[in-house]
């Protein structure tokens, strides 16, 4: 096992490895929970990287309990990314696995990684890596067939790289999506621009409720609109896309905004009849987990044909039941769901791994990992 632990973080401010956490250190939580993997599978072993004095100390104290299953290495080239840290954890003796962890990611369990390292043990994959409501990231681990690769690294580009292109990977789902998150995300200065305005202007509520809507769903921002749509088309550059679509009330502005820069109509989906609306219909019933409630949605015939492709945008992703229905009315069309938009999504309920699970490409320009309508506290995951 490597943990990385050689960032002074220029994002945070200061060293974020010695900041307060609950009462210790934060670089001692991760710590804490590899020695419990230490202590309960004893095959395992583990080099901290790490350049500071602090943790240098804790390291050389612990060998006392661990004896030569413990030891630091220095990474003085750190600072010219983390694929440095990652070749200086490995240039040791060679083993059959090699499971990173980093040490900006406090939360993680030691059940998650002992769940990890038995997987990738007893299945023979090539490498695997932790996972939430189907988002994954660290802490990664990767078969020594992959070492030659890790060492080739460069810059700040880390192990998922790697991940990416293998096709036997495993994965080990975290209990709670707070062990993915990395602590620079947790209110720091390193958020894109919607998550830095959800921070300063959104409103946490008890149950999980996160009220935007002095910008976004009530009261609009059209110049925050201006950039999700930019961001939308940067996103799916790559994707044919003929039309957009929508469900009333709330994702229309957002729909619009970025159907100016994709240069294609948008179509919203309706959720009651009206005099307006004749001919054939596409029918699908969906839950609001805001409204708590069920609606049926309702789209035109004419609207949407055979063939289109076709991009959802929606401003917030739940429970994925409102996505779920416009797929429905896609698929009933004839026409190919292309990729799926979301501003805010709910990485804590199961609407995103739902989404992904079915193959889809979900972008999400903002992913809440969890809040505390105590403090007004958000959490993004990077």
């Amino acid at each position: 096992m490597i943990y990385l632990a050689a960032g002074n973080s220029r994002r945070f401010g200061s060293n974020k490895l010695y900041a307060d956490l609950k009462g210790k250190p934060m670089f001692l939580h991760g710590l804490e929970a590899l020695e419990q993997v230490l202590c309960k599978d004893p095959d395992t072993e583990l080099t901290v990287v790490t350049e500071f004095e602090r943790i240098l100390d804790y390291v050389k104290e612990r060998a006392s309990v661990f004896g030569d299953r413990i030891k630091a290495v220095p990474s003085p080239e750190r600072e010219k990314g983390i694929s440095y840290s990652i070749r200086a954890g490995l240039l040791g003796e060679r083993a059959d696995y090699y499971l990173f962890c980093v040490a900006d990611q406090p939360w993680i369990r030691s059940q998650t990684l002992l769940k990890l390292l038995k997987k990738i043990k007893t299945g023979g994959y090539a490498g695997g890596c932790v996972s939430f409501c189907g988002t994954w990231g660290n802490p990664a681990v990767f078969s020594d067939a992959l070492y030659p690769k890790l060492l080739g690294l460069t810059g700040d580009t880390g192990g998922k790289k790697i991940l990416m292109k293998l096709e036997n990977i495993c994965f080990a789902e975290a209990k709670e999506a707070r062990e993915l998150t990395d602590i620079d995300r947790m209110g720091g200065n390193d958020m894109n621009f919607l998550e830095e305005r959800i921070q300063k202007d959104g409103v946490v509520k008890e149950g999980n409720v996160l009220k935007v809507d002095s910008f976004l769903n009530h009261q609009m921002d059209i110049g925050l609109l201006e950039e999700m749509g930019a961001e939308f088309k940067r996103r799916f550059a790559d994707a044919k896309v003929d039309k957009i679509l929508t469900i009333e009330a709330s994702g229309i502005g957002i729909a619009c905004i970025a159907a100016r820069y994709f240069q294609v109509p948008v179509v919203f989906a309706k959720k009651s009849h009206s005099i307006n609306l004749d001919g054939d219909m596409y029918i699908a019933e969906v839950e609001s987990f805001t409204h708590k409630c069920k609606n049926q949605v309702i789209v035109s015939k004419k609207f949407l044909n055979k063939g289109e492709h076709v991009l959802l945008i929606d401003d917030f992703l739940a429970n994925g039941c409102a996505l779920q229905g416009l797929i429905s009315i896609v698929n009933q069309a004839g026409a190919t769901v292309e990729g799926i938009g979301i501003a805010i999504e709910k990485g804590f309920q199961s609407g995103g791994r739902t989404i992904r699970n079915l193959g889809i490409h979900l972008e999400s320009l903002a992913i809440v990992d969890g809040m505390d309508a105590s403090t007004g506290k958000i959490y993004f995951r990077n």
